[in-house]
C-alpha cells in the first residue's frame, strides 16, 4: 500500500477542482493501492473543506491505519474514518497541539542558536550530507547519547513486535535529534506545530511500501530515520515529480495534468 500524507490529499483535491479528472480517476480506479491514517483525518477535520476532503479520501483510498494498543497500528477499511471524524469533532486537541508546537520551536531554536557556530565550522550545510555522513556526525552522535539512543540496539529492533510506547519513544527521540542538529529543521512555529504530527506519520507509514508527501523537510527526515532503523518503506517526494512553485502566489501547485498522472503511475 501507498501512504498518502495530508498535503497530498489537499493537492489531489485542488487538481480535481481544476478539472484534472484523469489523475483523480486513476486514483479512484486504483484505490486499493492507497491508504491514509487516523491522524490525517484529524487534520482534515480542522479544514474549512472538511466534508469535501472526507468524501475525496473515501473515493481515492481503500484503507485507514488506526492506533493499536499493542504495536501501534492496525489497518481497517476506509469506512472506519466516519468514527474518526466523529471522535475528532468531539475531542478537539488543536489548542494542545499549538501549545506543544510553540514550546518545541522555542526550545529547539534556543539550542540551535547556541550551537550555530559549530554548524558552519564543522561540516557546512548539514542538509547536504548523505545519510551515512549524517548519522556518523559527531554532533548527531552526541545528541543520540543525550537522548539515550544506541545505534546498534536500534538496528536490532523489530518494530512490528515492539510495544507502541517504545516505538513512539524511538521515533520521537530521533526526530528531536535531527531537529536539534538543524537537519531539515522546523523553521517557524507553524512548521513546528505541524511537526507534532510527523512522528505519527512515521509510525503509520512504516506499514506501507511507500510514503508520499509534498513536504521536503518531512520527507528527508523520515528517509534518514527509516534508513537508520532499516525500515524498507520508500519515501517519495511528490513535488519532485508534479509540483512547482507559483512565484506570484508563493504557493505550490501542480505543473499539469499529465505530469500528475505520470507521477501516480510510477507508484
Amino acid at each position: 500500500m501507498v501512504y498518502l500524507d495530508y498535503n497530498v490529499i489537499i493537492n489531489v483535491g485542488k487538481a480535481k477542482n481544476k478539472g484534472f479528472n484523469s489523475s483523480f480517476d486513476y486514483m479512484r480506479l486504483n484505490r486499493e493501492k492507497f491508504c491514509v491514517s487516523f491522524v490525517i483525518i484529524e487534520e482534515i477535520v480542522k479544514s474549512e473543506k472538511c466534508n469535501e476532503l472526507i468524501e475525496l479520501v473515501k473515493e481515492i483510498t481503500s484503507k485507514c491505519i488506526w492506533p493499536s494498543s499493542n504495536t501501534g497500528v492496525e489497518i481497517k477499511d476506509i469506512s472506519s474514518i466516519d468514527q474518526i471524524v466523529k471522535n475528532a469533532m468531539n475531542y478537539q486537541t488543536q489548542d494542545l497541539v499549538d501549545a506543544n508546537g510553540e514550546l518545541a520551536h522555542k526550545v529547539i531554536s534556543q539550542y540551535r542558536e547556541l550551537n550555530k557556530i559549530n554548524y558552519s565550522k564543522e561540516f557546512g550545510n548539514i542538509n547536504n550530507l548523505s545519510r551515512d555522513e549524517l548519522w556518523s556526525l559527531k554532533m548527531v552522535q552526541d545528541m543520540m547519547i543525550a537522548f539515550q539512543m544506541d545505534n546498534v540496539e536500534l538496528k536490532l529492533l523489530n518494530f512490528k513486535e515492539e510495544n507502541v510506547n517504545k516505538v513512539s519513544h524511538v521515533f520521537t527521540a530521533l526526530k528531536n535529534v535531527l531537529n536539534s542538529c538543524g537537519y531539515n529543521f522546523d523553521t517557524n512555529i507553524q512548521t513546528a506545530t505541524s511537526g507534532i504530527y510527523d512522528v505519527t506519520h512515521m509510525i503509520n507509514a512504516r506499514e506501507c511500501s511507500k510514503f508520499i508527501t509534498c513536504d521536503k523537510r518531512l520527507a528527508n527526515r523520515v528517509d534518514a530515520i527509516y534508513y537508520l532503523l532499516n525500515i524498507e518503506t520508500e519515501v517519495v517526494k511528490m513535488d519532485d515529480f508534479a509540483i512547482q512553485k507559483n512565484n506570484e502566489t508563493n504557493k505550490y501547485d501542480f505543473k499539469n495534468e499529465f505530469q500528475i498522472l505520470d507521477f501516480l503511475k510510477t507508484i
